[in-house]
């Protein structure tokens, strides 16, 4: 094999590995909400091997639908839209975060006094 071929051998290895993994833990997401009562039961079925098979092949079925709706509409925003949605509510806390230490440090940032640890270049933009 020359040696020029094992990085492209490798990257799809591991990238095959990672899809695997995210379906595999994607499925066992979904059994872990029909579970506690928060998605379907139908996923929470799980046969003796312990493999959440009803969850899994829900999800493998909406990826190929993803990829089928890609195929028939490739200049769609649908993935940029999807994509967008599922990163907003991990961004959500974030910008709570900031905007309450943005007010706490407005609101007492005369009982804070000097810092034990001060930060050269320390202000208003660093939270």
């Amino acid at each position: 094999m020359k040696s020029g071929r094992r990085p492209g051998l490798l990257s799809r290895i591991y990238g095959s590995i990672q899809k695997h993994s995210g379906i595999y833990s994607a499925g066992r997401m979904l059994y872990t909400l029909a579970k506690n009562g928060q998605a379907p039961k139908f996923f929470g079925k799980v046969p003796e091997s312990g493999v959440p098979g009803n969850s899994i092949i829900t999800t493998i079925s909406l990826l190929l639908l993803g990829v089928l709706f890609n195929y028939l509409m490739p200049d769609s925003k649908l993935f940029l839209y999807i994509y967008s949605a599922s990163i907003l509510p991990g961004m959500v806390p974030w910008f709570a975060l900031a905007v309450s230490q943005f007010k706490f440090r407005t609101k007492r940032n005369s009982e804070m006094g000097v810092h034990p640890l001060p930060v050269a270049g320390a202000g208003w933009h660093v939270v």
